[in-house]
């Protein structure tokens, strides 16, 4: 009633006035006499009539509005960019540097403490200097007062000036190094719980285990994983995983087969020959490739080829010797290809060929050495060692030119990492291909460019594999070749633009790259690194005018993966496709024919081994590009639509259907309900958060990591990874009052976006790792003392637990490591659940205390009452996972399937579930 008769009582149109900071003098403030009008008295009573409202409110049982106190600081600031303003404890730092840098050691964060320290204190100084000059200012202006000489007066005023100059001086010195301050201090984690094992994951303490392991054994019957319980029923024939102990007996096998070839099957002396008469020229001081030749013509391959040929010339080995090296590095590019292949999760699709073994160890080519380094080059890329990567990379292109073909993923990648980075890389490989070349550069730079890169200078059709179908006279024409060159360049472009760059190169992602690199390197996952690597030698390979049959080796061992990755939805399909299409590649160099063929001298002879052009016609078959995950389109349970969510949205997105949409709204009520039971109040955020306000909450990559967040173009939003990031910038700047306010516990529902990028290991497949998923998050602020937020964290932790023993999960409750420890953690739980179908521990859950790592961050700070003055501190900030939806969906389909494929639903569920209590296969 208060507020409707002043409502009232105010004339129409007229502007309420600001509301007095709270703190601040309750004066009026506004222009006027100094005693206010009755208009202006009416308007300064707003505060009065809102705390009569709300002591109304209260005493009819009603909450009243939560009553905040703001930093004069913050008043007036729309963007949050300028509102988080964070707050280090330099002044703890210095005088404990060692324990901080130990402490940002163990969990490898790479930060100088020492450096922060040395910036602070100097700081500190200018800081103290420009308060010196500041007082000599206002010394120096009282000694101008009154009357004084006009020389005197002038001197006085130059002496002023010069004191002017360097106050402007030293305020740029203390923002700079301000600003430097706070950009080396926002890299030094959280202070450690002093109990918090020290090392990395194997090193994390099992506290205790909550039930039995399910098993084949002691269910009775063989257990699924999730995939075959919601939509994979059959089993994926023949694909073996790389790691797996029969990957590791086939290539026992290839190596008994390789060492039978060496010893059983003559070798071919013609290429070998040539390159011993090429670096027999080197080895003599002749550095002018114009001068240098053999029996096959002149030199062709750059310098990397003289040196590597060139040191088993000068160490004078034997042929058998040199064999045994080149099967060596035959079985190491198969190793190669096998961690490549682990790195993608595909099956192993490394077949052994006739022709591979060949090329190898039978004629010594330098395709062998050429490829190994090339793969080399990707398997860094994809454990993320980007310089030595661009070092062997360069050493690849250095022995044969064949690896060019790649250049444009290789670019793409680094470049997506951000132009710094790959500029970087780019010049370690100019770096190397001049340190190896410089002889040949000195001697005749122009014959060494275009003769060690500039391509194959007589192109026989008799060789040739691609195109030997062509008429002689076409394939050797000028017609032929430039359009052939613009196929190449029009394919790679076509694939850059729709599956290679994050929103085509046409639109504005590539000029954001310089803005936000890791973001954009965040979603290229490794599967989709090895596919553009493959696909652009597959296009180079294809468009190649001569292909010989030496250039099997550049793609024979990528074809399976592109099979793999594109080929139709069943298992069956899948095996029947690449064995068929890797047989054909295979096929393609066994139906050879006799021809006639010439050297460069002009001589003549015949030969047999020449492709005929039946064999060539079978390599024209080309795979379109598009991805569908294995296994995902039979029914059972048909849980889940891989297939739209991918052709909506991409790879790792999907379709929650029929029981699985169910169980997810079933487990969002009851993990909540059973949160607000216990005392949390509910929240549902927002899932578009301000970029600061994430970096307040500590979510940044280590490093060269990339980052898990989401960022939107053109704007300073961000997805958020968790509700913890909305939930901990609701109290951005505020000023909480203990004795009333604190503990605040919370429980949030929303949705949970991240990049995964770097994410590695089996538990890629199927839904535990998605980019989009949905999490009951709860969330804890408490005053700044460690013994009440370590009792939060058990609070919390202890609600974690009794939610999974109701849901009859077993799990086990891990005390983290220091390297599992992201930068705000003082402590972390973990919350593994036993996932049969996987046999293996995943996690499910984990809860944190921050203690007052965010809260420096984001300003939230509290008072004991309200009416209080000072010594505020800064708060402490808990969270913990309720609900993960996508992985508790698997412990759920998986701890409690059934013999015929159907699953019990736990009974705290069933109510949630429209009296649901068994999710039943579909039939066929």
């Amino acid at each position: 009633m208060a507020l409707e008769a002043f409502a009232a009582s105010r004339p129409a149109g007229a502007p309420f006035a600001p509301r007095p900071e709270r703190g601040a003098a309750q004066r009026w403030s506004g222009p006027g006499p100094a005693r206010a009008t009755g208009a202006e008295f009416r308007v300064a009573l707003v505060p009065v009539a809102l705390a009569l409202a709300g002591l109304h409110a209260s005493r009819r049982g009603e909450t009243s509005p939560r009553r905040r106190s703001r930093p004069r600081s913050a008043k007036k600031k729309d963007d949050a960019g300028e509102l988080v303003r964070p707050t280090f404890d330099f002044a703890y730092w210095a005088e404990h540097v060692e324990e901080v840098q130990k402490n940002a050691d163990n969990r490898q964060f790479n930060c100088d403490v020492a450096e922060v320290v040395a910036v602070y204190q100097e700081h500190r100084s200018s800081a103290f200097e420009l308060q010196q000059l500041a007082k000599k200012r206002n010394e120096h202006a009282k000694s101008m007062k009154g009357k004084m000489e006009p020389d005197a007066r002038q001197a006085l005023i130059e002496e002023g000036k010069k004191i002017k100059e360097e106050i402007s001086s030293m305020e740029a010195k203390v923002d700079a190094l301000s600003t430097k301050m706070n950009s080396l201090a926002l890299a030094v984690p959280n202070l450690t719980h002093p109990d918090t094992p020290i090392g990395e994951e194997e090193n994390a303490t099992v506290l205790r285990t909550h039930g039995t392991p399910l098993s084949s054994e002691n269910a009775g019957f063989k257990l699924r994983d999730h995939l075959e319980l919601g939509g994979a029923n059959l089993h994926a024939l023949l694909e073996i995983p790389a790691a797996s102990p029969l990957a590791l007996i086939l290539l026992a096998l290839d190596l008994v087969l390789t060492s039978l070839i060496v010893w059983k099957v003559p070798f071919t002396n013609v290429d070998w020959e040539a390159y011993m008469t090429e670096v027999e020229f080197v080895l003599r001081g002749e550095f002018d490739y114009q001068q240098i030749s053999g029996p096959t013509g002149p030199i062709a391959y750059p310098a990397g080829f003289c040196w590597l040929y060139g040191s088993f010339r000068w160490l004078a080995l034997e042929l058998s010797q040199v064999q045994t090296i080149f099967a060596g590095l035959y079985l190491a590019t198969m190793l190669v290809l096998l961690k490549i292949y682990r790195h993608a999760k595909a099956p192993l699709w490394v077949f052994g060929s006739l022709r591979c073994h060949s090329i190898f160890v039978l004629r010594l080519f330098n395709d062998a050495a050429a490829q190994f380094f090339c793969y080399f080059a990707l398997l860094l890329l994809l454990e993320g060692c980007h310089r030595s990567s661009s070092l062997i990379y360069s050493l690849s292109v250095s022995v044969k030119m064949q690896p060019l073909l790649v250049c444009p993923v290789v670019g793409l990648y680094l470049v997506l990492h951000g132009w710094k980075k790959a500029l970087s890389c780019i010049a370690t490989m100019l770096v190397l291909q001049l340190f190896l070349a410089l002889p040949f550069l000195q001697a005749n730079p122009w014959a060494y460019l275009r003769l060690a890169f500039g391509g194959p200078g007589d192109l026989q059709h008799a060789w040739s594999v691609n195109w030997r179908f062509l008429p002689e006279v076409l394939f050797t024409s000028r017609a032929f070749v430039l359009p052939l060159l613009l196929l190449h360049i029009l394919l790679l472009l076509y694939f850059a633009h729709f599956r290679w760059i994050p929103g085509g190169f046409l639109g504005r992602s590539i000029r954001r790259w310089h803005v936000e690199p890791v973001a954009r390197a965040g979603a290229l996952e490794p599967k989709q690194l090895v596919a553009m690597w493959f696909t652009c030698n597959f296009i180079g390979i294809a468009c190649l005018r001569t292909m010989h049959f030496q250039f099997l080796v550049w793609y024979f061992h990528t074809v399976p993966f592109l099979a793999w990755f594109a080929l139709g939805a069943t298992s069956l399909q899948r095996c029947l496709g690449v064995v068929a299409l890797t047989g054909l590649v295979e096929l393609s160099f066994l139906i050879t024919t006799h021809g006639q063929v010439r050297g460069p001298d002009g001589r003549s002879w015949n030969t047999k081994g020449v492709p005929s052009w039946q064999g060539s016609l079978i390599l024209q078959a080309w795979v379109q590009q598009r991805v569908k995950e294995q296994s995902q389109q039979r029914e059972m349970l048909d849980l889940f639509d891989f297939e739209s969510g991918g052709k909506v949205s991409g790879q790792k997105f999907l379709y929650f259907k029929n029981g699985a949409a169910l169980l997810e709204l079933a487990l969002i009520q009851w993990a909540t309900h059973q949160a607000v039971k216990r005392g949390f109040q509910p929240f549902i955020p927002p899932d578009l958060v301000r970029a600061p306000v994430v970096a307040g909450c500590g979510f940044a990559p280590r490093d060269d990591e990339a980052t898990q967040i989401y960022e939107v173009s053109d704007s300073d939003l961000c997805l958020a990874g968790t509700a913890e990031i909305p939930m901990a910038g609701m109290f951005l700047n505020e000023t909480l009052i203990a004795s009333k306010e604190l503990p605040k516990r919370l429980v949030a529902f929303s949705h949970a976006f991240r990049t995964e990028a770097g994410s590695s290991g089996s538990e890629n497949r199927g839904i535990y790792r998605l980019h989009q998923f949905s999490k009951v998050e709860l969330f804890a602020v408490t005053r700044s003392e460690v013994e009440e937020s370590n009792k939060m964290l058990e609070e919390i932790r202890a609600l974690e637990e009794e939610l999974f023993t109701e849901l009859g999960l077993c799990f086990r409750v891990l005390d983290m490591p220091t390297e599992e420890l992201g930068a705000p953690a003082y402590r972390k739980y973990d919350m593994e659940a036993w996932m049969p179908g996987l046999e293996k521990w995943g996690e499910i859950s984990s809860c944190s205390s921050c203690t007052d790592f965010q809260a420096r961050r984001l300003n939230i700070r509290h008072k004991e009452e309200y009416n209080q003055k000072g010594n505020l501190q800064f708060a402490h900030t808990l969270n913990g996972t309720a609900c993960a939806v996508p992985r508790m969906i698997i412990s759920i389909l998986e701890t409690f399937q059934n013999e015929d494929g159907s699953v019990s639903i736990p009974e705290v569920l069933q109510p949630y579930m429209m009296g649901m209590k068994v999710l039943e296969p579909k039939a066929h």
